[in-house]
């Protein structure tokens, strides 16, 4: 049944593009889509709750070691992780939503605000929301309409890959046969091939506790960030610039620096 509706579900998404292109193609008119008169960013303040989380993990863990202990687990990396997986979907929808708002309400007192590749990035995003298309395929599809799609094959756009599906393996977490592999266990040995989680051979322990590290921690908060950065970058900077205060916080905000910051 499962792979049934799997395929359903495909065909119906292959369906509604079809129709889409097929409506471009005879120049049909099709709804406008009606945007706030305002957009407030939040994606930002999501991103630094979960550099936060990184910020108590190193500390939690340098406390536990001046005190000798050893072997200990912090759990504020998953918060990280969720977290900073989180920040990306709202900065991507985000974004196309402002970009949208200044197409449909500033047009006559900032007619350059909006240039033709942020209007296309922001339509092929809302394209993948109307299908229910993933995160990573609209950051894709994103940077391609600004002139430099990702190297689906490299980073950052391989971490961001990774981030999201050890989201959803947390998210969506269920027990498995002994014979079966859990989805979130081959991104955890990846990470300690690269000695930010636990190696199972070492310690012994299940997947998700393996990745209670700050070295976890930091990974899935610069993998976000960094991400989020790469996009900024390809968006030209305008004379009314609406993505100014953003692209600042992104850069510099002092708790995405400092580890200290609380």
């Amino acid at each position: 049944m499962q792979a049934i509706r799997a395929a359903l579900c495909g065909l119906a998404r292959s369906i509604v593009v079809r129709l889409r292109r097929i409506v471009d193609r005879c120049c049909l008119e099709r709804p406008t889509a009606q945007h706030a008169s305002r957009v407030s960013f939040h994606a930002g303040s999501i991103l630094l709750t979960a550099f936060r989380a990184r910020n108590r993990a190193v500390k939690e863990m340098t406390d536990r070691n001046a005190a000798g202990q050893t072997g200990v687990l912090t759990a504020d990396a998953i918060v990280a992780i969720v977290i900073a997986a989180a920040a990306t979907e709202a900065f991507i929808n985000e974004l196309a939503e402002n970009i949208g708002q200044y197409r449909q309400n500033a047009w006559d007192w900032a007619p350059d605000a909006i240039t033709s590749d942020m209007s296309a990035a922001a339509d092929a995003i809302f394209d993948l929301e109307f299908i229910h298309r993933s995160v990573t395929e609209k950051y894709a599809a994103a940077s391609a309409k600004l002139g430099k799609r990702f190297d689906k094959g490299g980073n950052p756009y391989q971490d961001f890959v990774r981030l999201m599906e050890l989201r959803n393996a947390i998210m969506h977490i269920k027990p498995v046969r002994p014979s079966e592999a859990h989805s979130g266990e081959a991104i955890t040995d990846e990470l300690a091939r690269q000695k930010r989680a636990m190696p199972r051979e070492v310690i012994g322990l299940p997947w998700f506790d393996r990745l209670q590290t700050p070295e976890t921690a930091r990974w899935a908060c610069n993998a976000a960030r960094t991400i989020i950065l790469g996009l900024l970058d390809l968006i030209p900077e305008t004379s009314s610039d609406p993505l100014g205060l953003v692209k600042n916080l992104y850069q510099n905000h002092v708790g995405f620096q400092s580890e200290d910051w609380v």
